[in-house]
């Protein structure tokens, strides 16, 4: 394919898919700066890649692209002391004790979920995140629903087990 052909396949793809990529990037990042950043980030890499060229499915690609892209940009504000106070301030003043729990909950959960391997990772995020049907995700997946829904509960279990397992450590180095 040629730089031509590749840049059309691109664009096109981001006509047609854009906003549901930027809103995975949103949801992942709670950022909308983070998560504009991280759309040019993706047509690079889109543009740039020999996969994205003979995927069979665009947007599956391009999805799983942009989700990487987001948890690796988790990652790195993690280890720079990022606060997720700074990408989403509290919504009612009134309520900021309230808003404050919510947001450490979402970011435990985010942080979680980036530590999941694939294609739990991919099934959680597509279920919960996008609100994908099982049918819908095995389609993407090239599985079959029952499998989709076996992987699913799986998966959860695990990032219930996680959870559970970080907020009893936590609990427990606060008690000491």
């Amino acid at each position: 394919m040629n730089a031509i052909d590749r840049q059309t396949k691109v664009m096109t793809l981001l006509d047609d898919s854009g906003l549901a990529l930027r809103g995975v990037l949103l949801k992942i990042t709670l950022s909308e700066h983070a998560a504009g950043d991280l759309m040019q980030d993706l047509f690079i890499r889109l543009y740039e890649s020999k996969g994205f060229a003979q995927a069979r499915d665009s947007f599956a690609y391009a999805w799983r692209a942009a989700v990487n892209l987001a948890f690796d940009w988790r990652r790195r504000q993690k280890s720079k002391g990022y606060s997720l106070d700074d990408a989403t301030p509290p919504i009612d003043p009134n309520s900021a004790a309230e808003t404050i729990s919510v947001n450490e909950d979402i970011e435990r959960v985010l942080n979680a979920v980036g530590r999941l391997k694939e294609p739990g990772r991919t099934v959680i995020i597509q279920r919960y995140l996008e609100q994908s049907s099982y049918e819908q995700i095995a389609h993407q997946l090239g599985k079959n629903p029952s499998h989709i829904r076996s992987l699913c509960s799986k998966t959860l279990q695990k990032l219930r087990d996680q959870l559970t397992s970080t907020a009893s450590t936590a609990h427990r180095g606060g008690a000491s």
